[in-house]
């Protein structure tokens, strides 16, 4: 699941630039506490999983090009 970053850190995207000045009201406000607060618990775990598995991958293609270099005794090093 690709998700922006507005919409891990608020729950939404915003379609505008109106959607990011602060409000009295909440935008959701059919949504119940619960079914928002789990909602969000599940994007941010996706989120988690998501760069968990992003550095993992990154790491694997490191380790790939590194090279373990051995010396022996009286090299110039």
């Amino acid at each position: 699941m690709k998700l922006s970053h507005f919409e891990v850190f608020y729950g939404l995207n915003p379609s505008s630039a109106l959607d990011l000045a602060p409000i009295l009201y909440v935008r959701r406000l059919s949504v119940k506490v619960e079914d928002m607060k789990n909602y969000l618990c599940k994007v941010h775990n996706e989120a988690r999983q998501s760069i968990t598995n992003i550095n993992f991958k990154y790491k694997v293609q490191v380790d790939n090009h590194n090279i373990k270099v051995i010396f022996k005794v009286r090299d110039l090093v």
